[in-house]
Order: structure tokens, then sequence, then C-alpha cells
């Protein structure tokens, strides 16, 4: 699936619904139009395997709800994780995030769940 526009800001909202009352710390994200890339802090709770299931259940629940999912979860089985070790990898990581979409000639993106790093 190759997800528009109007689905990208669908997923975007699905994450800020998810991760927002569980106090998940998303440090930066990028949806593209075939994937979705996610800086978060470790949480005290949940791990990146269970925080990564949540996150695309919600974010396919509100394709759906908004009446433009496929009736069934657009994602890939499992998740890539990279385990960033210092500040400066969680640096490199979120400059990486933010540029995915204008190197890939989209319009840089920012969500109302991205908590600045280091506030």
């Amino acid at each position: 699936m190759r997800f528009s526009g109007r689905q990208a800001r669908a997923v975007a909202r699905g994450v800020g619904e998810l991760v927002e009352p569980h106090g998940v710390r998303v440090y930066a994200a990028s949806v593209m139009p075939d994937h979705v890339h996610l800086v978060i802090g470790r949480h005290p709770e949940l791990t990146i395997e269970a925080l990564a299931r949540r996150i695309k259940a919600k974010a396919t629940q509100r394709l759906n709800a908004e009446g433009i999912g496929l009736g069934r979860s657009p994602w890939a089985k499992g998740h890539w994780s990279v385990f960033l070790r210092n500040e400066a990898a969680v640096r490199r990581a979120i400059r990486y995030v933010e540029q995915n979409p204008v190197k890939a000639g989209l319009k840089p993106q920012r969500w109302r769940f991205v908590t600045p790093f280091g506030v």
C-alpha cells in the first residue's frame, strides 16, 4: 500500500492518539508513502515491540475510522528498530527522520505529538 497525503495524515493522527495518553516521547516522525519513521524515547513500561504493535494498530484503526483504510492492516509483520546508545546517535536519527520526506521530494513534516529532544 502507498499512503496518499490524506492517509498519511490519518496515520499521524493515529500515532498521536496512541503516544500522547501513554506518555510516549516521540522525538521525530515522518509518514512516508510506504513506511513510517519514528524516533521514540524509552518507555518505563512498554517495550519497543509492544509500542510498534500498538502504534500500527492505532494507525490502522484511524485509517478505517476515517473510511480511507483497507479494512485490514497495511503494515508488514514485525518492525525494524535501532537502539540509539548516546545523544549524538539520537540527534543523527532525528535529522535523518526529519530530512527523509524532503529527500523524497515531499514537504517537511511537523506533527504535534513530536517532542523536541532534550526538553
